[in-house]
């Protein structure tokens, strides 16, 4: 026999299943910390490398500086429909596009002079 319904809704008393996903393996967390990624160039460099390489060190900040202005520039984008809006953050992008690729010259350099 079932109780009549008053339209009240009535919370489920059944748990809610957790489950932690995150793996970790001792191989690819040893491995994650012993390089520093540079996202603007895509490589990895030993950290250290750079304690005792000033252009490396050069590097890391100008690569940390271009990730920080491609963040801030994003969350920046134009409404559609405002045309001169979106060429100036377009101009703004293609500068750090620009700024992304000298920084790919300068760790090829840096990289292969080691």
């Amino acid at each position: 026999m079932s109780a009549p319904s008053t339209g009240i809704p009535v919370p489920c008393v059944r748990r809610p299943r957790w489950r932690f996903v995150a793996k970790w393996r001792r191989g690819t967390a040893a491995a994650q910390t012993r390089n520093l990624t540079l996202l603007s160039v895509g490589t990895g460099v030993p950290p250290g490398l750079v304690e005792h390489n000033a252009a490396l060190l050069h590097l890391v900040v100008e690569a940390l500086c271009w990730r920080l202005a491609a963040d801030d520039l994003a969350k920046r984008r134009p409404r559609r429909g405002d045309g001169a809006a979106y060429k100036t953050w377009r101009g703004e992008q293609d500068r750090l596009e620009a700024k992304r690729m000298r920084l790919a010259e300068l760790a090829t350099e840096a990289v292969s002079a080691l």
